[in-house]
Protein backbone atom coordinates (compact mmCIF):
# COMPACT_ATOMS: atom_id res chain seq x y z
CA UNK A 1 0.00 0.00 0.00
CA UNK A 2 0.81 3.65 0.04
CA UNK A 3 2.86 5.23 2.78
CA UNK A 4 4.00 8.71 3.66
CA UNK A 5 7.73 9.25 3.93
CA UNK A 6 9.47 12.31 5.28
CA UNK A 7 10.79 14.56 2.52
CA UNK A 8 14.39 14.07 1.52
CA UNK A 9 16.63 15.55 -1.10
CA UNK A 10 17.67 12.36 -2.94
CA UNK A 11 15.64 12.93 -6.12
CA UNK A 12 16.65 16.57 -6.30
CA UNK A 13 20.29 15.59 -5.84
CA UNK A 14 20.05 13.13 -8.74
CA UNK A 15 18.33 15.67 -10.99
CA UNK A 16 20.86 18.38 -10.11
CA UNK A 17 23.72 15.97 -10.85
CA UNK A 18 22.26 15.20 -14.28
CA UNK A 19 21.86 18.90 -15.03
CA UNK A 20 25.44 19.67 -14.01
CA UNK A 21 26.76 16.81 -16.17
CA UNK A 22 24.67 18.15 -19.06
CA UNK A 23 25.97 21.73 -18.89
CA UNK A 24 29.41 20.84 -17.55
CA UNK A 25 30.87 21.34 -14.10
CA UNK A 26 32.83 24.44 -15.09
CA UNK A 27 29.70 26.16 -16.41
CA UNK A 28 27.79 25.24 -13.27
CA UNK A 29 30.47 26.33 -10.80
CA UNK A 30 29.55 30.02 -10.68
CA UNK A 31 25.86 29.21 -10.39
CA UNK A 32 26.50 26.64 -7.64
CA UNK A 33 28.53 29.10 -5.59
CA UNK A 34 26.08 31.93 -6.14
CA UNK A 35 23.31 29.69 -4.84
CA UNK A 36 25.45 28.59 -1.90
CA UNK A 37 26.14 32.21 -0.97
CA UNK A 38 22.41 33.00 -0.95
CA UNK A 39 21.44 29.90 1.04
CA UNK A 40 24.41 29.49 3.33
CA UNK A 41 24.89 33.17 4.10
CA UNK A 42 21.33 33.33 5.37
CA UNK A 43 21.72 29.95 7.12
CA UNK A 44 24.74 31.29 8.99
CA UNK A 45 22.85 34.43 10.01
CA UNK A 46 19.94 32.36 11.36
CA UNK A 47 22.27 29.84 13.01
CA UNK A 48 23.83 32.68 15.02
CA UNK A 49 20.36 33.59 16.22
CA UNK A 50 18.86 30.14 16.77
CA UNK A 51 21.51 27.43 17.21
CA UNK A 52 21.10 25.35 20.34
CA UNK A 53 23.96 24.65 22.73
CA UNK A 54 23.97 21.06 21.46
CA UNK A 55 24.28 22.18 17.83
CA UNK A 56 27.12 24.53 18.74
CA UNK A 57 28.89 21.69 20.56
CA UNK A 58 28.50 19.51 17.47
CA UNK A 59 29.93 22.30 15.30
CA UNK A 60 32.89 22.45 17.68
CA UNK A 61 33.39 18.69 17.27
CA UNK A 62 33.37 19.08 13.48
CA UNK A 63 35.93 21.90 13.65
CA UNK A 64 38.12 19.76 15.94
CA UNK A 65 37.81 16.84 13.52
CA UNK A 66 38.77 19.10 10.61
CA UNK A 67 41.81 20.34 12.55
CA UNK A 68 42.85 16.77 13.43
CA UNK A 69 42.43 15.57 9.84
CA UNK A 70 43.72 18.57 7.93
CA UNK A 71 45.83 16.31 5.71
CA UNK A 72 43.19 13.62 5.15
CA UNK A 73 41.37 14.36 1.90
CA UNK A 74 38.34 12.12 2.51
CA UNK A 75 37.77 12.91 6.19
CA UNK A 76 38.29 16.65 5.64
CA UNK A 77 35.77 16.76 2.78
CA UNK A 78 33.06 14.84 4.63
CA UNK A 79 33.54 16.85 7.82
CA UNK A 80 33.46 20.13 5.90
CA UNK A 81 30.17 19.15 4.29
CA UNK A 82 28.77 17.90 7.61
CA UNK A 83 29.60 21.27 9.17
CA UNK A 84 27.80 23.17 6.42
CA UNK A 85 24.73 20.93 6.70
CA UNK A 86 24.68 21.41 10.47
CA UNK A 87 24.78 25.20 9.99
CA UNK A 88 21.78 24.77 7.65
CA UNK A 89 19.96 22.70 10.28
CA UNK A 90 20.73 25.10 13.14
CA UNK A 91 17.95 27.57 12.22
CA UNK A 92 15.55 24.68 12.95
CA UNK A 93 13.76 25.28 9.68
CA UNK A 94 13.58 21.94 7.82
CA UNK A 95 13.59 23.62 4.42
CA UNK A 96 17.00 25.23 4.94
CA UNK A 97 18.86 21.92 5.07
CA UNK A 98 16.54 20.30 2.51
CA UNK A 99 17.46 23.01 -0.01
CA UNK A 100 21.19 22.76 0.68
CA UNK A 101 21.56 18.97 0.72
CA UNK A 102 21.17 18.54 -3.07
CA UNK A 103 23.96 21.06 -3.60
CA UNK A 104 26.14 19.25 -1.08
CA UNK A 105 25.87 16.08 -3.14
CA UNK A 106 27.44 17.96 -6.01
CA UNK A 107 30.01 19.68 -3.81
CA UNK A 108 32.02 16.62 -2.83
CA UNK A 109 34.06 16.76 -6.02
CA UNK A 110 34.33 20.55 -5.86
CA UNK A 111 35.71 20.41 -2.31
CA UNK A 112 38.05 17.63 -3.37
CA UNK A 113 39.37 19.84 -6.17
CA UNK A 114 39.89 22.70 -3.72
CA UNK A 115 41.62 20.39 -1.25
CA UNK A 116 44.44 19.89 -3.74
CA UNK A 117 45.31 23.60 -3.65
CA UNK A 118 48.26 24.43 -1.37
CA UNK A 119 47.06 25.95 1.90
CA UNK A 120 43.36 25.61 1.08
CA UNK A 121 42.52 23.42 4.07
CA UNK A 122 44.24 25.80 6.49
CA UNK A 123 42.32 28.73 5.01
CA UNK A 124 39.09 26.72 5.17
CA UNK A 125 39.72 25.70 8.76
CA UNK A 126 40.31 29.33 9.76
CA UNK A 127 37.01 30.32 8.14
CA UNK A 128 35.14 27.54 9.97
CA UNK A 129 36.70 28.58 13.29
CA UNK A 130 35.71 32.22 12.69
CA UNK A 131 32.18 31.23 11.67
CA UNK A 132 31.79 29.02 14.74
CA UNK A 133 32.91 31.92 16.94
CA UNK A 134 30.30 34.21 15.36
CA UNK A 135 27.58 31.60 15.92
CA UNK A 136 28.69 31.07 19.53
CA UNK A 137 28.66 34.85 20.08
CA UNK A 138 25.20 35.14 18.53
CA UNK A 139 26.59 37.56 15.93
CA UNK A 140 24.29 37.14 12.89
CA UNK A 141 25.97 39.77 10.71
CA UNK A 142 29.44 38.45 11.50
CA UNK A 143 28.28 34.90 10.74
CA UNK A 144 26.73 36.03 7.46
CA UNK A 145 29.82 37.94 6.32
CA UNK A 146 32.19 35.16 7.40
CA UNK A 147 30.20 32.56 5.44
CA UNK A 148 29.99 34.75 2.33
CA UNK A 149 33.73 35.49 2.44
CA UNK A 150 34.47 31.79 2.99
CA UNK A 151 32.39 30.78 -0.03
CA UNK A 152 33.89 33.48 -2.27
CA UNK A 153 37.36 32.30 -1.26
CA UNK A 154 36.36 28.67 -1.79
CA UNK A 155 35.03 29.42 -5.28
CA UNK A 156 38.29 31.13 -6.25
CA UNK A 157 40.33 28.25 -4.84
CA UNK A 158 38.31 25.67 -6.75
CA UNK A 159 38.54 27.65 -10.01
CA UNK A 160 42.31 27.95 -9.61
CA UNK A 161 42.67 24.23 -8.93
CA UNK A 162 40.52 23.40 -11.97
CA UNK A 163 42.71 25.60 -14.17
CA UNK A 164 45.75 23.67 -12.95
CA UNK A 165 44.19 20.29 -13.80
CA UNK A 166 45.21 18.82 -17.14
CA UNK A 167 42.48 18.48 -19.79
CA UNK A 168 40.08 20.91 -18.15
Amino acid sequence: GAFVAPPNSDLTTIALGRYIRLIGANSALDALYETRIVLEGFNARLAAQRATDEQIQEMERFVDKMRENIDSHEIWTETDLDFHILVAKAPNNPFQALLLEPLVGQLREVISDGFAKQGATHTGLSAHIELLQCIKNHDPEGAYQTMVNHLINSAMTVKESLLEKPNV
